[in-house]
């Protein structure tokens, strides 16, 4: 009875001696993190986007406007087909001109983001279909008649120096026109479309 009663006060003293140990070391490990430096997360600086500014418009209107309907057919089988057809815009080459911008034009007013290419044509699709054979573009016209006066393009050539010419008429996708004379001078402004701003023929725009 003796020896249990002095091995459980051997037991109670390494006890003490190991929380008394522990007790001494934590101030240290408190002491060591507040005098690490702390590290502020510096913020990302916000890009200001400068605005493109506006080119120049310097010379006339581009010329030659051409707008043409392609049909494109497949074989497919059990006598069926499936079609397309695109509407293609067409202009003459403009001297010196670095690219072309096309600009769209919807019932809902003009789209701010401008088409750039290079190329003197565009071509857009306006009508589909999958039928039998026999029945050739099904509904084709239907179609047709649907996007018009929906959707019109109009074009400008861009040039050096941040120059451009003047925007052309506007031309209605899905159906075929040509424009052989120059456009009459307008209001460069984009407010008169609904007032047809290409001139004598007038747009629901």
């Amino acid at each position: 009875m003796i020896f249990t009663n002095n091995a459980r006060i051997g037991l109670l003293a390494f006890l003490l001696v190991i929380s008394t140990g522990c007790a001494r070391t934590r101030p240290e490990s408190k002491a060591a993190t507040a005098n690490s430096p702390q590290v502020a997360a510096k913020p990302i600086p916000a890009r200001s986007a400068s605005p493109t500014p506006s080119p120049q418009i310097t010379a006339s209107s581009i010329t030659g406007l051409v707008s043409t309907l392609e049909d494109e057919t497949q074989d497919l089988p059990d006598g069926k087909i499936a079609w397309v057809s695109y509407w293609k815009l067409c202009w003459d080459v403009y001297p010196g001109a670095q690219g072309y911008e096309l600009e769209t034009m919807t019932g809902e007013g003009v789209s701010r983001k401008l088409r750039r290419q290079t190329e003197t044509c565009f071509r857009l699709e306006v009508a589909k279909g999958r039928n039998e054979k026999s029945r050739g573009l099904f509904n084709r016209e239907l179609m047709l008649a649907s996007i018009s006066g929906q959707i019109a393009y109009r074009v400008r050539a861009s040039l050096d120096g941040n120059r451009a010419t003047e925007w052309s008429p506007l031309m209605e996708a899905g159906k075929a026109e040509r424009i052989t004379s120059p456009p009459p001078k307008k209001d460069s402004s984009r407010g008169n479309f609904a007032s047809g701003s290409d001139g004598a023929r007038g747009r629901r725009f």
